[in-house]
């Protein structure tokens, strides 16, 4: 048990906290769809575990198993740089490690779950003087060091590793004019070419973006020569906020972060249409870097993401994202770390953490319209999972005690009963209350609290 499960469920009982007086109606329409969750589910970043004696203890893979996630993406700045416990190239530094790779993948084969690899960007030997760019001169070899990644990986040790990013947040270091963008996207091409020229089965490339906000750049990066027909998904990152500001845990700055879910869901949905509009419409959407701090150093002082604020911008993040109706497939950062980590450095889940498991093993399946008389205090995020089984987490956004009660149209549950899970306080599936289809279910959200309610076959 967390030292952060202690906290919520014995250091605040209800009694003790301020009430939001006036209780919020969530009604939920069985007859209204909404989208897909994820296919994949909810899944996230390996970091820490890119280190083959971090990845080889059993208390590592034990948590992730429980975690539920069935997509990773193996991602760390380190992985080109030599020296460093996650890297995955020799001394030299433009040579890659075929045996601490096998390593890794062996560590992490016992969680069946689908590999999105990674390559950060090219070896510092290889920057123009001065500078973080890769040299003009030095293309083809890093197209040679990308397409020498997939051979290890794909053709000698057969993973079967079918998505693959060939750059890393890198569009925001190039001039976004055509000159800028033009020399990223000849980077990407050759890479990208290299890369499926050498792999013995199918794979798709994409770089993983990390400024939705300047189209210009992707637009440039899109008419470059050659970029569309090598651009096999489309992946991208985006976190609450870059200000320490915003994290400084009061209640005004948390509902920005909580509103930022919304914004940013809305910037995913614009992305897809734009994308469409362009003929790209074959391009999955890969939405695999999220969570409250863009660095990890502006958390430093409160620790948000360590608590419940960062467990309901996911929930949040989750519920806007899905029912955009843009079948984004979603990735946190990341595992497992001091600042962002689903678990702590003892393997123990944090909120978000907590959140991650539930909703893998609960909250997958088609989504349904989900109203509250109060967005600004409660929201919730419906699922059917199969026929019978049904799910609703119910969210409350604020540092009080809210009241709610919670009415459903266009299904009820044969068995009229229910379980109430209070997450951080309950064991799933919880506690079973009856279910009264003439009359709401009156139930207390703990502040910045959320409550899974399972109905039919979901326990």
């Amino acid at each position: 048990m967390s030292r952060w499960l202690h906290r919520f469920a014995i250091w605040m009982p209800l009694a003790c906290c301020t009430v939001i007086h006036g209780a919020v109606d969530v009604t939920v329409d069985w007859n209204s769809p909404r989208g897909m969750t994820p296919s994949s589910g909810y899944g996230t970043n390996i970091f820490t575990g890119l280190d083959p004696a971090i990845s080889a203890k059993p208390a590592y893979t034990d948590a992730l198993k429980t975690l539920g996630v069935a997509l990773i993406r193996l991602h760390a700045n380190s992985m080109v740089r030599a020296g460093d416990d996650k890297s995955w190239v020799k001394a030299d530094g433009v040579t890659w490690d075929a045996r601490k790779i096998a390593a890794v993948f062996d560590n992490l084969a016992p969680l069946h779950a689908q590999v999105i690899v990674n390559i950060p960007g090219w070896p510092r030997a290889w920057c123009a003087p001065g500078t973080e760019m890769l040299d003009p001169v030095r293309y083809d070899d890093f197209a040679r060091f990308c397409a020498q990644l997939v051979d290890i990986v794909n053709n000698e040790q057969k993973r079967g590793v079918v998505l693959w990013e060939n750059i890393n947040e890198r569009e925001v270091k190039f001039l976004a004019d055509q000159a800028g963008m033009g020399a990223y996207g000849e980077i990407f091409r050759r890479s990208a070419v290299a890369m499926r020229e050498i792999s013995r089965t199918p794979i798709k490339i994409s770089p993983a973006w990390m400024n939705l906000s300047q189209q210009v750049r992707l637009e440039l990066f899109l008419n470059t020569p050659g970029v569309r027909d090598n651009l096999g998904f489309f992946a991208f990152h985006q976190y609450a906020t870059p200000r320490a500001t915003d994290l400084d845990g009061s209640g005004d700055r948390n509902q920005h972060l909580f509103n930022r879910a919304a914004e940013i869901a809305s910037g995913v949905k614009k992305l897809r249409a734009y994308l469409d509009g362009q003929g790209l419409d074959r391009l999955e959407l890969v939405y695999d870097e999220y969570h409250l701090a863009a660095t990890y150093d502006i958390d430093a002082a409160r620790h948000l993401m360590h608590g419940p604020e960062g467990m309901i911008f996911f929930a949040l993040l989750h519920k806007y994202i899905v029912e955009g109706g843009t079948n984004a497939l979603l990735l946190s950062w990341n595992e497992r770390d001091g600042a962002y980590g689903l678990m702590d450095l003892e393997h123990r889940l944090r909120p978000t953490g907590a959140l991650v498991q539930l909703s893998n093993r609960y909250l997958r399946g088609a989504c349904f319209s989900a109203e509250s008389s109060e967005p600004s205090q409660v929201e919730s995020f419906a699922i059917r999972s199969s026929p019978r089984a049904r799910a609703i987490l119910v969210i409350n956004r604020n540092p009080a005690v809210s009241s709610v009660r919670l009415s459903m149209a266009g299904w009820q549950p044969d068995q009229r009963s229910w379980h109430e899970c209070r997450l951080l306080a309950d064991k799933a599936p919880g506690v079973r209350r009856e279910w009264d289809p003439n009359s709401p279910a009156e139930m207390t959200l703990a502040p910045y609290g959320a409550t899974l309610c399972l109905f039919g076959d979901s326990p």
